[in-house]
């Protein structure tokens, strides 16, 4: 049954508590009034402390409400993504995502719901990103916010109608692969797309992420990113599924921005030296992660 309220906001939490605890700081200084938590279940291998601990945790918020839905079995990453946007989006016409490293700002909640109200009926905005990507912005772009080819993980906001183009098609892969055209659109969100694709299909990765911007992609759509971050992720400390360690993603301060009105570009297209700059800071990370593969091969 559709919910009054247009927004849901969602939490996916697995087995870090500690990472839980601070995100849901977070949130309680956003004057919540629902939070649905997803719990992802163990796998064999886990810790049984830790997913307990967890849920300890999230059974203890006492500031909002809450629906919490705790999974008996490992769904995985992708899959308990999938179960999650469709159970709130069944009930809510949009949706703000929000993973268990990623620390919001106390105006993290304002501002994604700022763009979604002014992109609502632009049907080729499709995801709201409340991370900003730490590399130099042109000192002649005087906007609140950006548009990218490709969507960001860390904090989430898009729309029913967006969600629904969503396809997860392995012959996607394939017909870019044999495709000029397409992989030149893929390229266009970053020329690590395809290696992180070949991954997914190699079965090495288990990341919606990929798929999302894929489906955003081929659709000729777009992302609003934020110039300054709500968004201070804590997973690159080796605690995650598919992090690793690093700094380079680190944000520092964001309690400090507090957002009234947002400006907005008047255009809705993207900047191409802001999209350069983007996409080459992910690349630094992502190919010498794809060298030091081949390297590790080649020597073996």
């Amino acid at each position: 049954m559709m919910n009054t309220n247009k927004t849901g906001i969602v939490l996916f939490v697995y087995k870090r508590p500690q990472h839980t605890s601070e995100v849901l700081e977070g949130l309680r200084k956003n004057s919540i009034e629902k939070l649905y938590i997803i719990a992802d279940g163990p796998k064999e291998a886990d810790n049984p402390g830790d997913i307990e601990q967890v849920h300890r945790i999230i059974d203890s918020v006492d500031w909002c409400k809450t629906e919490i839905i705790k999974s008996p079995h490992n769904r995985g990453l992708s899959n308990s993504r999938v179960f999650g946007v469709n159970y709130v989006l069944d009930r809510h016409e949009r949706i703000i995502v929000i993973e268990d490293d990623c620390v919001p700002a106390e105006d993290f909640i304002s501002f994604m719901e700022q763009c979604l109200d002014q992109y609502e009926s632009e049907e080729k905005v499709m995801n709201i990103v409340g991370y900003a990507m730490p590399f130099k912005m042109p000192k002649k772009y005087h906007y609140d916010t950006y548009f990218t080819y490709r969507s960001g993980a860390h904090g989430q906001a898009f729309w029913r109608r967006s969600w629904k183009l969503l396809e997860c098609n392995p012959d996607d892969f394939n017909q870019i692969k044999e495709s000029k055209k397409l992989r030149k659109k893929l390229d266009l969100g970053g020329r690590d797309l395809y290696y992180i694709f070949e991954q997914q299909m190699e079965g090495k990765l288990d990341s919606l992420q990929i798929w999302w911007t894929w489906s955003i992609i081929k659709n000729d759509g777009f992302c609003v990113n934020p110039t300054h971050s709500r968004i201070r992720n804590i997973g690159y400390d080796g605690s995650g599924v598919h992090c690793g360690t690093t700094d380079k993603y680190l944000i520092e301060n964001i309690e400090d921005r507090k957002s009234s009105e947002i400006r907005f570009p008047p255009e809705m297209k993207v900047n191409h030296e802001i999209n350069h700059s983007f996409n080459t800071f992910i690349h630094g990370t992502l190919w010498q992660r794809a060298r030091d593969k081949m390297e590790r091969i080649i020597s073996a």
